[in-house]
């Protein structure tokens, strides 16, 4: 490698012909086509290393970044009762995207000596991947894990992605906000009593679970009481 086109074209110095394996921090691929990953059709993915994405007219037998992560969403994605996610269509869409989607969100992450490096090529903002909301990993949860799963997926993974409660965002006056992810469809659906944040961890109010204290203490007096005069 020339690491000094890497340093001119990362900066981007002019007057330096572009080859295939230079390298440009900033650059990025448009996904289309893609199967299994169908989120990400439309989207940018980093791709610095310039020749490494397939190019329909000399490269027709070459994966690119695009074709690596849909491949890599169909490979590490276990379906079927001796993994954690039913074996139906409707799960395997949506836990591929998941999966994708979780991991793009990780590379758009990217600081490299102190500088945040985004595309260089983004026209518009609907073109940039977004990472999946808390409620879209619920959504993973509820139709898809099996029943013995459930509650560790819901608590290791789905408690793990950051969230901002509808309630604290309210009392910030706009100082805090949830940032842009793409959502499950149940936190759109109208009278649902769950918060985007939720992770279906059910904690009665207070006043309903005194109710239930007491009613249980009366209950367990009168069997007491019953017993006592059964055994007289």
């Amino acid at each position: 490698m020339r690491w000094w086109r890497v340093v001119a074209v990362a900066a981007g110095c002019r007057g330096v012909e572009a080859v295939v394996g230079d390298v440009d921090l900033g650059r990025c691929a448009v996904c289309q086509g893609l199967q299994y990953c169908t989120a990400m059709n439309g989207k940018l993915l980093f791709d610095p290393v310039r020749g490494y994405t397939r190019e329909k007219t000399t490269q027709l037998k070459k994966q690119g970044v695009c074709e690596d992560l849909d491949a890599k969403t169909l490979t590490l994605s276990q379906f079927g009762d001796q993994y954690q996610f039913k074996n139906t269509p409707r799960c395997q869409q949506l836990v591929w995207n998941f999966h994708c989607l979780s991991w793009v969100a990780t590379t758009f992450q990217r600081v490299i000596n102190g500088v945040n490096i985004s595309c260089a090529n983004v026209q518009d903002a609907s073109t940039v991947p977004l990472p999946p909301c808390r409620s879209l990993c619920v959504e993973v949860a509820d139709k898809c894990v099996y029943s013995h799963f459930y509650r560790p997926y819901l608590e290791n993974v789905c408690g793990r992605i950051p969230c901002v409660r509808e309630d604290d965002e309210l009392a910030s006056n706009g100082t805090i906000k949830q940032q842009p992810c793409i959502p499950g469809a149940w936190e759109k659906a109208p009278n649902t009593t769950f918060s985007r944040c939720s992770i279906r961890a059910y904690e009665p109010p207070k006043a309903a679970a005194t109710a239930v204290y007491h009613s249980q203490l009366v209950f367990l007096l009168a069997m007491a009481c019953l017993l006592y005069h059964n055994a007289l």
